[in-house]
């Protein structure tokens, strides 16, 4: 067990702790070799570079070691985390360490957080990611995690990100405490990432733009249709493509916002300035006759989707 701690689980760039008693430490250092084997030993042949960051120590780690006192084996993992360890060198040695090191940004993002359930997403880091009870705050904070025991706090150079779609309606089941510990920041449409994406006439930022006005003045702004949608035309720009993205994508999204009413939906895509009704993309169909035998029926009048207007670029004269 301790011969393959040593040759395989210790790593350059670990940091060790040289133990003094059970409880206490005497020096602090970073493996910087491998394993090597010295003949020239009578005992104890096995040896890995160290450099010693500090020595001369008398320090308790106890509190930081999940409480648990040390068994003086030869070597064996702690349960010390990097950042408590980082912080114990600074303070018994400021000189050893860049007082920056450790601080690099970590980031974890969250895909539509309002979807899921709080508590077992976070647990009991609910209250560690406050600023107040991150490591080495005013009221720092730490849990015991379940199956490890590890005793576990949050730095304060990690940062979470959630993403949520706000047309979805279940963003009113965000509770109260996750919007307390959260920056609420929109993240509207970017139609600039479009500038200069033009297929013949069509203009795909005005296109964006187009479209979200009036999306917006005819349901709200929260549904308004993102850039993404139209990012494979930045380099593959097509008809063909465009048309795709129309026909399977945006009208999809218009009939599930305006629940099939196409008198909207013709609106928001031009349809009503059209004097062509081969340009138009919903076509109005007036009753016939034929298909029920009667004109007495007021009811037979209806829309239908033109599939081919999806692929002409007269088409789009009144979106861009």
């Amino acid at each position: 067990m301790v011969l393959n701690t040593f040759y395989n689980r210790m790593q350059i760039g670990d940091i060790i702790f040289s133990c003094f008693s059970s409880r206490t430490i005497d020096a602090i250092g970073v493996i910087t070799g491998d394993p090597e084997w010295h003949d020239e030993y009578d005992k104890f042949k096995r040896l890995r570079t160290v450099r010693w960051l500090a020595t001369g120590l008398h320090e308790d780690i106890v509190g930081i070691n999940n409480d648990k006192a040390m068994t003086l084996s030869t070597v064996y993992a702690l349960s010390v985390t990097v950042t408590d360890a980082i912080s114990l060198l600074k303070r018994v040695k400021p000189g050893s360490v860049r007082q920056d090191i450790g601080n690099q940004d970590r980031v974890f993002i969250i895909d539509e957080i309002n979807r899921g359930n709080i508590s077992k997403i976070f647990g009991e880091l609910i209250t560690l990611i406050e600023t107040n009870k991150r490591i080495g705050a005013r009221e720092e904070s730490r849990a015991v995690l379940p199956y490890s025991g590890d005793n576990f706090g949050v730095p304060n150079n990690v940062y979470i990100i959630g993403t949520m779609n706000t047309a979805d309606r279940s963003i009113a089941l965000i509770d109260t405490a996750l919007r307390r510990r959260f920056d609420f920041i929109e993240m509207v449409p970017q139609s600039s990432v479009l500038h200069h994406t033009t297929i013949g006439i069509i203009d795909l930022s005005k296109l964006l733009d187009t479209l979200n006005a009036r999306i917006t003045a005819l349901l709200d702004r929260e549904h308004t249709i993102g850039q993404a949608y139209f990012l494979p035309l930045v380099d593959r720009p097509s008809m063909k493509q465009l048309g795709n993205i129309m026909e399977f994508k945006i009208m999809p999204l218009l009939q599930e916002y305006f629940y099939d009413d196409y008198h909207k939906i013709q609106l928001i895509l031009g349809d009503n300035q059209k004097n062509n009704d081969e340009d138009r993309f919903v076509q109005f169909v007036e009753a016939v006759t034929s298909l029920f035998g009667s004109d007495e029926n007021e009811t037979a009048d209806y829309y239908t989707i033109n599939r081919q207007a999806f692929t002409r670029a007269e088409a789009y004269a009144y979106l861009s």
